[in-house]
């Protein structure tokens, strides 16, 4: 049985670990999100840099708790485990939005995944 919780230990909570997986990681952009990520030990990690540019506060909340919802949902679908943070590029988002670009980002990682294990 899966374990769809979200644990501290999935979440990338340090300014140094936000910047070193900006130094070092990959940028993969989709109209309305920006991912960073990188190779990670087991679990996959998860963090995520919502700006004022998308929103007064309480809307950029809302955001903040639908990518964590999102990841939450799918981050089984990870091919391996990843270090993920999610940055939103856009003030008009939606839960359906943020979904759907997270598993076309899901979908495009697992093939990189899959292209390098050959």
């Amino acid at each position: 049985m899966e374990n769809f919780s979200f644990s501290r230990a999935e979440r990338i909570r340090s300014r140094t670990e936000f910047q070193a997986l900006k130094v070092n990681g990959a940028v993969f952009r989709t109209r309305k999100l920006l991912f960073n990520f990188g190779p990670a030990e087991t679990p996959s990690r998860f963090g995520l840099v919502v700006t004022k540019k998308v929103g007064e506060s309480v809307f950029r909340n809302k955001v903040k708790r639908w990518l964590r919802e999102a990841f939450r949902l799918n981050k089984h679908g990870f091919a391996s485990p990843l270090e993920l943070i999610v940055v939103p590029r856009v003030s008009d988002l939606s839960f359906a939005d943020i979904e759907q670009d997270l598993r076309y980002f899901q979908k495009w990682y697992n093939e990189k995944n899959a292209r390098r294990a050959h």
